[in-house]
């Protein structure tokens, strides 16, 4: 299996770049030989033609795996690992504090908004009960009470949201925590591994690849932010041009 395939798209549409064979022709004794050597297919240009996509329509896998995994290689052996942590706990624990307090205020307003509601209810079953001694007509109580739904169905919803949001900080920071943890030794690693192991490793560090006419560039899991604030925004998205040969 090709190395990138999950992870490679089309510099020119963006769409996927998945696994296929081409063909050359070598010359021999007896004449034209044909071989076939594995090749990234852009699968918009494939499937749609130029229309969708104005790039190559294959890139040899060999010349792709050769130049990325090198450059993988002087980035991870060049990374900063503890300027980016350092960096990366500064900005997960302000995140963290502002997402509790919103957390905190918005749990408040739900418990109040409850209360409302079931004030509401209880003066509707009062009215049920005893209609001739209402101070609410039964339609402006029912209004009430939808309306109060509401309002706590949304602050529930915003609740969720932000359980989400701490947990993505901790997913983040575990998945950073993994990705530092294994840049000192994931060339060695990647080398000594078979070609199955070999995908679940770039996986760890890699976001995604973009390959193109003139070259290719690679997606770190760092976000921008953190790579940038510890000095090392270059190597957040790396950049390269295709070497002549």
């Amino acid at each position: 299996p090709l190395l990138f395939t999950g992870l490679a798209r089309c510099a020119h549409c963006g769409g996927p770049l998945v696994s296929t064979k081409i063909t050359t022709k070598k010359m021999t004794k007896a004449g034209p030989k044909k071989y076939w050597q594995p090749a990234y297919l852009c699968q918009n240009r494939a499937t749609r033609g130029a229309v969708a996509c104005d790039g190559q329509r294959t890139y040899a896998a060999r010349r792709v795996e050769t130049a990325l995994v090198e450059a993988l290689r002087a980035t991870l052996h060049s990374l900063d690992s503890a300027a980016i942590l350092d960096e990366a706990r500064r900005q997960a624990e302000q995140l963290l504090w502002s997402t509790n307090h919103r957390h905190e205020r918005v749990g408040r307003q739900l418990a109040d908004a409850e209360r409302v509601l079931a004030a509401w209810i209880e003066r509707l079953n009062s009215h049920l009960a005893h209609p001739e001694a209402g101070l609410y007509s039964e339609s402006l109580l029912a209004t009430q009470i939808r309306e109060h739904e509401q309002r706590v169905e949304t602050l529930r919803e915003e609740l969720v949201a932000l359980n989400s949001e701490r947990h993505a900080v901790d997913v983040q920071r575990a998945s950073l925590n993994e990705f530092l943890a294994t840049a000192p030794d994931w060339w060695r690693a990647f080398m000594s591994a078979p070609r199955t192991r070999q995908k679940e490793l770039l996986k760890q560090v890699v976001e995604r690849v973009t390959v193109g006419r003139e070259g290719f560039s690679i997606d770190y899991r760092v976000t921008r932010e953190v790579m940038a604030a510890a000095g090392q925004s270059l190597r957040w998205r790396e950049t390269r041009t295709w070497q002549a040969g």
